[in-house]
């Protein structure tokens, strides 16, 4: 994709303020980030992954995201001796040598205490590490001009007689320590033998020596004036030009250091850090500030386990640089060439001859890479004039037989690169587009004219019909050339532009593109490029990447930024030769793995060129490099040399709270382990993943066995528990690098949580006893309800059954004596019928009979009724009964009753027991009293009542006695039944009173 001048031209300023393309992570670490001074002496990694900053005012950890600091406390004589920090080196995993002003310590790295280190002898001090190991350890003080060896917890002091030296060296073996003395001599001292040897070095007048290093067969010396190397009886030699440039700015101290991989890094006081090539010829710089915050003096250059550099300052703190990120070869701004083009935005390629690929620039012209150096050089083929440095040759590419095609405008040419002459040129005014067809060859393009290709006969190119007859017919009619084409394996051409929607084309016409589950992006796709892979065919395009399958153009898959693309944009796509592919964007390139399914992305820190990526500007070279070019220069390189990140990402403890408070984790242990409250319990576990080439990208996988399975969350995101259930847990991590490597699962916190009593086992045994005893009761209490309601259902039963007793008792007394009378009757007439007797009589009885015994089951019916159950509705039946019984015979009835009559309920058997107590006294009083007159009274107050039956006929004596047979038990037991009295008395003037009392209580019943 094109970029406008104007912002090339912005990104071009931008990168000239900076002085060089600083394409990789520069990290600064000052007291704002934690350091506890800005001056730093000493860095050094210990075997866990920590990096340890000694600077002039304590001693600092950092773990990526954090720092923690050591200081003399004169309170505690297990802290640092001294703040000022000489040197600082690893004895073995759990310990560290830490030289200070004062002397020697030893840190626990488990508990964090300082021990002192006996030094055999006084005035100790300034101890700087030249060689350490496990069981031995060897030390020297510029202050004391002394050496310290320490074996097997020996130590034995040698004072050397000879000045301070600032600057030591040690060889490979170990038997030879090399010192910069006086800064213009080398003194070398055989530890084996004790021999000394004092070369004088070739320094000019004035001049002073900083710092030295040995080379295969020479040493390279840093001096205020610039840099040299020697070697035993030669003179000394100079440095390249650019280097000795360098060198040469500044008359301050100068360091050297060889990386892990044997670079060579220079670091120049107010200049920045560089890197060297064999040659000693600067390979790339890294100015670390920008010029207006300099000065920039460098103290210390130091190296860790995953190849990031770090430098140590006097004032600026340290910045860490991750140089192994750059996985790509790279030409562009800064690095300083002896050539570069006014425009950096990259067209193409295209291969020149063996050793050189040939790129094309924006307004930049032709200029020839040499694969072997890396330089880059314009192109010299003097026909094409100012085209070669100034002109926009777009589309370069190579045919079958080696030529290299251009485009310029509407003029396509064909240059011979054998011989740099110009054979082929071609105008056409309707414009044109240059591109590939499946063996290698280049095809010609137009609106209006046909598709041609060139043939494969070498020398004069000849071009002949490609055959897309129903193409060129729809470009024709629309005036319109496509910007990218592409020929597929079978003939098809591959196109779209910005009135052709994305088509596929053969002679004969459009080819139908099939959609199954993966259907074609909605919009205007606009195609980019195609690359074929056996039965499969890839086209990138502006909408993520698209997967064909190449016999009947099914699409199979459609990858976006979802699926792990860096961006929606694709460039163009390359084989990386082992079954993946490399693909160029707008966010960068990445490597895809299609058996996978993964993508793998690389940013600018991993030193690509910029973030953005040209269609076209893309090449696989005849030595097997892949080059890509964007909008500020290219990147190459061979793709089984990039691999991602090695060194996996080991993951700390670092910090732990608990329930808001602090936990001091070196009182823990090797691995820590916690024991939290039940119920309300809160826990933060802070982590380091120490991998220091991508910190931001590094993330980490962690899982609690018991609690929760693995999960991912990027570096610096704490892990947040609450609430945890009784148990034991324990946390199990990995550290996931930038590039996704994820290093071994290692168990970091264990974790308890007892169970409180109440939720103990003996809790729950007790809690079931209590439960047992309580449900134990409530169904004690549930049978004993249950018994309660079968005896008040009994009781009911027995009650109805006295009921129907008394029922049948009554009809019995009352219905069966007449119904006995009614069949004798009956059968007296029947007699009397078969003599011819008259049968009146009896019929007579039988009617009467009849009416009484339904009056008396009426009376039987009423009495059992709980309806009628007030007492007003009892007085009047009883006053109606006995109206009904005495004024038929002439009698005069008279009543007493209460006015009015009591609004008041009265209870079943009261009622029923009352009334045929008075009715059998009614009945005994008309069957035996002859009277005259009868009075019934009523008498009731608050406590008692009365009722009394009073009759003024013959009296007792003069009759059978009152209730002869059973009745007037009956009528005792009636009353008893209600808990009243029942007195039969002799009425004054003669007659019988039949009276029943008793207290008010008894209406009740």
């Amino acid at each position: 994709m094109l970029l406008s001048r104007c912002s090339f031209l912005v990104f071009a300023l931008a990168c000239a303020h900076f002085g060089v393309a600083q394409q990789v992570d520069v990290k600064r670490h000052d007291v704002d980030q934690g350091l506890p001074q800005s001056k730093v002496n000493h860095v050094l990694q210990d075997r866990d992954g920590f990096i340890w900053l000694g600077t002039g005012d304590g001693l600092a950890r950092f773990d990526g995201q954090r720092f923690v600091v050591y200081k003399h406390d004169p309170r505690d004589s297990t802290s640092l001796s001294h703040n000022s920090i000489w040197g600082l080196a690893q004895k073995d995993p759990q310990h560290l040598y830490v030289g200070t002003r004062k002397g020697l310590d030893l840190l626990d790295l488990r508990t964090g205490r300082f021990t002192p280190v006996t030094t055999a002898g006084r005035g100790d001090g300034c101890w700087v590490p030249i060689r350490v190991r496990e069981d031995k350890a060897l030390f020297y003080s510029p202050l004391l001009h002394a050496l310290l060896r320490i074996e097997n917890g020996e130590a034995k002091r040698t004072v050397l007689a000879h000045r301070d030296a600032y600057i030591n060296r040690m060889s490979a073996d170990g038997r030879q320590l090399y010192q910069l003395m006086d800064r213009d001599s080398l003194l070398t001292l055989d530890l084996v033998n004790g021999t000394e040897k004092v070369d004088l070095l070739p320094v000019r007048p004035g001049e002073r020596a900083f710092d030295m290093i040995q080379l295969d067969d020479r040493w390279l010396f840093l001096t205020t004036a610039g840099g040299w190397t020697w070697a035993r009886g030669q003179e000394r030699a100079p440095v390249p030009q650019s280097t000795e440039t360098l060198l040469a700015s500044t008359a301050q101290p100068k360091h050297v250091e060889r990386g892990p991989n044997g670079t060579l890094w220079l670091g120049v006081s107010g200049a920045g850090v560089v890197t060297l090539h064999p040659d000693l010829s600067i390979r790339d710089r890294y100015p670390l500030l920008p010029a207006d915050q300099r000065p920039l003096h460098i103290t210390d250059i130091a190296f860790d386990r995953q190849g990031n550099t770090w430098v140590g300052t006097d004032g600026k703190g340290a910045f860490s640089i991750a140089p192994q990120r750059v996985a790509f070869g790279r030409c562009m701004p800064g690095q300083g060439m002896p050539w570069e083009p006014a425009s950096w935005f990259v067209r193409g390629f295209a291969q020149w001859d063996p050793t050189h690929v040939l790129v094309s620039f924006f307004q930049g012209g032709l200029a020839l890479f040499d694969e072997g150096s890396t330089q880059l050089t314009p192109l010299n083929v003097p026909e094409l004039g100012a085209s070669t440095r100034t002109g926009d040759l777009i589309m370069v590419m190579n045919d079958a037989n080696g030529r290299v095609w251009t485009k310029e405008g509407t003029l396509v040419r064909a240059i011979d690169p054998a011989t740099g002459r110009i054979v082929f040129e071609r105008r056409d005014t309707c414009g044109n587009v240059l591109d590939h067809v499946p063996d290698g060859g280049v095809c010609l393009g137009s609106s209006c004219t046909p598709f041609l290709r060139v043939t494969d006969a070498p020398g004069t190119p000849a071009l002949v019909p490609l055959g897309a007859n129903a193409l060129e017919a729809k470009l024709d009619s629309l005036n319109n050339t496509p910007p990218h084409f592409h020929v597929d394996g079978r003939g098809r051409i591959w196109s779209s532009s910005e009135l052709l929607p994305f088509s596929v084309w053969s002679p004969q016409g459009r080819v139908e593109l099939r959609q199954g589950p993966t259907t074609l992006p909605d919009g205007k796709l606009r195609f980019v490029s195609l690359a074929e892979d056996g039965p499969v065919i890839w086209t990138t395009t502006d909408q993520g990447l698209l997967k064909w399958r190449a016999e009947d153009l099914l699409l199979l898959e459609h990858f976006t930024v979802h699926e792990g693309l860096p961006d929606q944009y694709l460039s163009g796509m390359l084989p990386a030769g082992d079954g993946a592919w490399w693909i160029s964007s707008n966010n960068g390139l990445c490597r895809f793995d299609p058996k996978a399914g993964r993508f793998t992305s690389f940013g600018t820190s991993d030193g690509l060129q910029s973030k953005e990526f040209n269609g076209r500007a893309h090449f696989r070279s005849a030595s097997g490099k892949l080059y890509f070019g964007g909008v500020n220069g290219f990147n190459h390189f061979r793709p089984e040399q990039v691999i991602g990140d090695a060194d996996t990402a080991l993951v700390h403890l670092v910090a732990l709270t608990v329930q808001d408070s602090a936990v001091d984790l070196l009182s823990l242990g090797g691995v820590p382990e916690i024991k939290l409250p039940f119920g309300r319990n809160a826990v933060r576990i802070d982590l380091a993943v120490l991998e220091f080439t991508a910190p931001d990208r590094n993330s980490y996988r962690y899982r609690i066995h018991g609690y929760s399975e693995w999960s991912e969350q990027p570096v610096g995101r704490p892990i947040a528990l609450a609430n945890m259930p009784a148990g034991t847990y324990v946390l199990e991590v990995s550290g996931v690098n930038g590039h996704g490597l994820v290093s071994a699962p290692r168990k970091l916190l264990t974790i308890h949580v007892p169970l409180p009593f109440w939720a103990s086992r003996w809790a729950f045994l007790l809690a079931g006893s209590l439960l047992a005893a309580m449900f134990g009761g409530i169904a004690f209490v549930l049978y004993r309800r249950r018994v309660k309601v079968r005896l008040e259902r009994a009781e009911q039963q027995m009650k109805e059954l006295r009921i129907r007793t008394r029922l049948a008792h009554d009809l019995h007394d009352d219905v069966g004596s007449g119904l006995a009378q009614i069949s004798a009757l009956a059968r007296t007439a029947q007699r009397r019928s078969g003599k011819g007797e008259a049968t009146l009589e009896q019929m007579t009885k039988v009617k009467d009979i009849s009416q009484e015994l339904m009056d008396n089951l009426r009376d039987v019916v009423w009495v059992n009724d709980p309806v009628d159950g007030d007492l007003a509705t009892l007085l009047i039946r009883m006053k109606e009964h006995v109206r009904d019984l005495f004024e038929p015979v002439g009698a005069t009835c008279g009543f007493d009753l209460p006015v009015p009559l009591p609004e008041r309920r009265v209870g079943d058997l009261f009622k029923r027991n009352l009334f045929l107590l008075f009715k059998e006294a009614s009945h005994n009083a008309l069957k035996y009293s002859n009277t005259d007159r009868i009075e019934l009274l009523i008498r009731m107050d608050d406590t008692t009542f009365t009722c009394a039956l009073i009759d003024h006929g013959a009296g007792r004596k003069e009759g059978p006695p009152i209730g002869g047979g059973h009745g007037l038990a009956n009528m005792r037991d009636r009353a008893a039944e209600i808990n009243a009295q029942l007195v039969i008395t002799d009425t004054a003037g003669g007659g019988t009173t039949v009276s029943v009392s008793g207290p008010v209580t008894c209406l009740d019943h």
